[in-house]
């Protein structure tokens, strides 16, 4: 069954739709900038566009707002759907990561009306910190008495996972189901999953989906806290990354089952290797797995064009560039999250339209190459070594472009596979027991040194990630925009927890 999608309806940090995001990325133009968040300084990228003013209490977020205006962009194509299918017919599956958060805290620990959130509806200025206690150990019971007649007030719908798709259904008037996705970074490209089952289950006949986030105190602050946020703009794939910056923003599609466009969802993939809850498993293994089995689907041994999940990070980095060289060493390749930053559970959603205008628009998109191209390391992929922090670029965020401008290249990636053999992997074992003997004579049978079965699957991890064979070394990294007839897209979403999604779309 052929399902195809609308255009996009999207908001991002920089541009309030589609074509002008991906004319942003192919101009090479970030809209990543500075914002201090209680003491702390980010590299943000934020949405500066009024967004519709949103009444019902339960639904007054920031989250929401940007949610309708994507939607809003897509109008056209629900309004058709609903008077082809019947409101009944028509479904929603709208991803998130965190939704009210930021609105319900500041209420319920009573921020004067005067205070500004970090992330309101309209998007003013942060409030000062002293506004907002921390419930830390020490005042947490106090505050929670005082708070205790307010309690009654806590809009507990704010925080549902489903509470975009429930806006979303009612705003529209839609009567069939709503579906919240929550499931870090894949999020947005589970959305697309999810829609297409329901319409292949006979449940529907047509969805919309699509993802949305507004960054919030607390959720920068978690980042901050697993020391993967980068104090520079990010840089995936480059010599100089040092982390991911977030970002926030929306984007909505309408998948039907009637012909709406000449754009197709052609397969999907999912699945969860649970390695790490925050990293990612640096032999790739189901990575490669999704990636394949996506194609297969498919019926495709390439692509003419990949939307890189790309953080920035070293880990993530290191993983995709395995995963790539194994999988897809000869498609292009792009990152877009070095333009508006990492948009969480909007972000699958977001980079799906960047897949869909490289199909429409006949071009490649380009990855931030103001740097060198990263080459890969043993020491990085095995031993999650950092690599060198970048310069600082002040310079370039306080200029008076207000964009940041990035070199031109050609390079390939190339990424060093882990040559550590079977035997290798043995002497691994071998050194651990006798590291083992020397622990039980020094502190007893009870307090070991190291732990065998740790080193054991750590040999069986390098042995297996050998096994990729070596002439699959490098990937095809787009370092500049490029014309080319576009007729695949595939989309990489990789989350917290070893969750990963993979869709493909074309012309149909």
């Amino acid at each position: 069954m052929t399902q195809y999608l609308s255009n996009p309806g999207l908001i991002c940090a920089g541009a309030n739709s589609a074509a002008e995001f991906f004319s942003a990325l192919c101009e090479k133009r970030s809209a990543l900038r500075k914002l201090s968040v209680c003491g702390k300084n980010f590299i943000f990228g934020r949405v500066n566009t009024p967004l519709p003013r949103i009444k019902d209490r339960a639904y007054a977020t920031r989250t929401n707002a940007l949610a309708l205006y994507a939607c809003l962009g897509v109008q056209e194509q629900i309004e058709q759907a609903v008077q082809k299918f019947g409101a009944h017919r028509v479904g929603v599956v709208f991803a998130t990561t965190n939704t009210g958060v930021q609105e319900n805290y500041a209420e319920f620990f009573a921020c004067g009306k005067d205070a500004r959130n970090f992330i309101s509806q309209d998007g003013e200025s942060s409030a000062p910190c002293s506004k907002i206690p921390t419930p830390n150990g020490e005042n947490f019971a106090k505050i929670s008495k005082a708070a205790n007649d307010k309690f009654k007030n806590f809009c507990f719908e704010r925080n549902s996972h489903a509470n975009p798709a429930n806006f979303i259904r009612e705003r529209f008037g839609l009567k069939s189901v709503a579906i919240g996705v929550s499931s870090a970074c894949t999020s947005g490209n589970k959305a697309l999953i999810e829609a297409s089952r329901l319409i292949y289950a006979g449940l529907c006949d047509a969805v919309v989906f699509g993802g949305a986030d507004a960054l919030d105190e607390l959720t920068l602050q978690g980042f901050s806290a697993l020391e993967i946020l980068s104090e520079h703009p990010l840089k995936p794939f480059s010599e100089a990354r040092s982390g991911t910056n977030l970002g926030e923003g929306a984007c909505a599609f309408v998948l039907s089952r009637e012909c709406i466009s000449d754009v197709a969802i052609l397969a999907h993939a999912a699945n969860s290797d649970a390695y790490h809850i925050t990293k990612p498993d640096p032999s790739a293994r189901m990575q490669i797995t999704a990636i394949k089995t996506a194609l297969k689907s498919a019926q495709l041994q390439s692509v003419d064009y990949v939307n890189l999940h790309g953080t920035g990070t070293a880990a993530n980095d290191a993983m995709e560039a395995l995963a790539m060289s194994a999988a897809l060493p000869l498609a292009p390749a792009s990152s877009s999250k070095w333009a508006i930053g990492h948009t969480l559970g909007a972000a699958g959603a977001i980079e799906l339209a960047v897949c869909y205008e490289a199909i429409k628009q006949g071009v490649i998109p380009p990855n931030f190459t103001n740097d060198e191209i990263w080459l890969g390391s043993e020491a990085e992929i095995f031993c999650g070594v950092q690599p060198r922090r970048g310069e600082r670029n002040d310079e370039i965020l306080n200029s008076k472009s207000d964009q940041i401008s990035c070199s031109l290249g050609d390079e390939n990636l190339q990424n060093a596979q882990g040559k550590i053999s079977k035997s290798g992997a043995d002497k691994i074992l071998v050194a651990s027991k006798a590291m083992h003997g020397a622990g039980d004579n020094l502190h007893g049978t009870d307090d070991k040194i190291l732990d065998d079965k740790i080193l054991k699957d750590a040999a069986d991890q390098a042995s297996q990630t050998s096994e990729i064979p070596a002439a699959l070394s490098k990937f095809n990294l787009a370092c500049q925009a490029k014309k080319a007839r576009v007729d695949t897209a595939m989309n990489l979403s990789f989350a917290f927890g070893g969750d990963n999604a993979v869709t493909i779309i074309g012309r149909a």
